[in-house]
């Protein structure tokens, strides 16, 4: 009995772990893609909204590294191959020519694909957290997601002002 409670204890932790790690790694890959596209991408509602995403997803690493540190689960160095998968599809969008209706489709796309994975990570990382046994780290992980879902929001958001007068079937075809 001990040993089966023993190891579930080990298991949550091994899986918060991966979580953190995917985290931090996902963050840090999108920030450096963002930091690119501010610079290129000008004025305008992109510009702003990813001004805006690079600020505040340097506040939620800050936050994530701070909180898994106090908790004892710091982050390390690691990869994630969907994460980098979906961190490449926004390169190559970012990368695919001039700022035209076609790239910036393809941009939010791949941003949105990377928000939901974040979102999918920190539900997967405060499932793992026993709020019985760490209730600080289970609220600032809830609190964090909820940034990113601001995060993914903003993007829909955004994708609604610049595809309004489009029928979504148009640009499902395009």
């Amino acid at each position: 009995m001990v040993d089966k409670h023993i190891q579930r204890l080990r298991e949550g932790h091994r899986l918060r772990r991966n979580a953190i790690n995917e985290l931090h790694f996902t963050y840090k890959g999108l920030q450096r893609l963002l930091n690119g596209m501010v610079k290129r991408s000008g004025d305008g509602p992109l510009a702003e909204t990813l001004r805006a995403q690079l600020m505040q997803d340097r506040s939620v690493l800050h936050d994530l590294s701070n909180v898994a540190m106090d908790h004892g689960h710091p982050p390390i160095p690691s990869t994630c191959v969907e994460a980098d998968a979906l961190l490449a599809e926004v390169y190559h969008a970012d990368r695919s020519g001039a700022m035209g209706q076609a790239r910036m489709d393809a941009l939010l796309q791949g941003l949105k694909a990377v928000r939901m994975h974040l979102l999918r990570t920190w539900s997967g990382l405060i499932d793992q957290v026993p709020g019985d046994v760490l209730p600080r780290f289970r609220e600032a992980a809830d609190r964090l997601r909820t940034m990113e879902a601001q995060q993914h929001r903003a993007l829909l958001d955004l994708e609604a002002r610049i595809f309004q007068g489009e029928a979504v079937l148009d640009r499902l075809s395009a």
